[in-house]
Formats: structure tokens, sequence, C-alpha cells
């Protein structure tokens, strides 16, 4: 009887593991970064979803809206924003051409992206779930959950 106590155990000592060093690569909050920190911000994260925006774009301001309610439901994903215009070299680099871009990474590599709208039910009207679910068909997100949750 104390075989499963033990692994419990074990489980709930990784998982707390796990919290702590999500929590000290800036998982659960959705904040900017400058291109200096771009690449380390990307690779240091297995999951990391970045939001290329521009500070005039209306759209940019709803994806910010959806992004943060994303990095605080799935804390195993780290979530960012970069001015575009502050970040020519990365914006190349990535052939992104149209704004807001998120760009899904997974151990450094780009997976997927979400250009616009694209795709998105109702317009501007879209679910964070909706948008989320996006990231978890390109392997952007840890948890488990379904496109209609509200979040």
């Amino acid at each position: 009887a104390l075989i499963p106590l033990l692994t419990w155990g074990q489980q709930m000592k990784a998982q707390h593991e796990k919290a702590m060093k999500y929590q000290a690569l800036g998982h659960g909050a959705y904040d900017e970064i400058v291109e200096e920190e771009f690449l380390k911000t990307v690779t240091a994260s297995e999951r990391c979803i970045v939001h290329f925006y521009h500070r005039h774009f209306e759209r940019c301001k709803i994806f910010d809206m959806h992004l943060g309610k994303c990095a605080r439901r799935f804390l195993g994903t780290r979530f960012v924003k970069l001015d575009a215009e502050k970040a020519p070299f990365f914006v190349e680099k990535l052939k992104i051409k149209t704004l807001p871009c998120i760009v899904v990474f997974v151990n450094g590599v780009a997976v997927g992206r979400q250009t616009g709208f694209e795709g998105l039910d109702g317009g501007d009207e879209f679910t964070s779930a909706q948008l989320a679910w996006h990231f978890k068909e390109a392997g952007g997100l840890e948890e488990d959950f379904g496109p209609e949750d509200e979040f």
C-alpha cells in the first residue's frame, strides 16, 4: 500500500518542480520582450508563442486580450509579444508579411503560425479557446482542453 503513495508523492514533487521551472521562465504571464531577448526566450522554454504586433493595430490589441487569458490558462507554454517594428531581423527571418502574426515555437523551432484572424470563426468575436485550439494543433500547448471551453 505504500508504493502507490510514494509514486503519488513523487508525482506531486515532479509537478511542483515543473511548475517552479515554468514560473522561473516566466510562464503564466504575457510579457513584452525586445529583439535581443527573442532567441533566449524561444529556446529556454519547450513551448513558446510569440505575438509579432504593431502598436497601432486594433487587431493586435484583440490578440493581446486573448493571449493574456491563454498565458494564465496554459502554464506549460511561454507567451510573449514583440513589437514587429523594433524586431526587423526576426520579422525578415521568419518571413512575417502580415500583422498581427503569432508564431508557435517548439524547442526553438517555428512549427505553426496564426496570421491575422485567418481561420478564426466570428471575425473579431472569436473566442480564446478557438485561438488556443490553433496553437494546440501546432503542438504549442501541453494541456488538454476543448475548442468550446471558456477561459
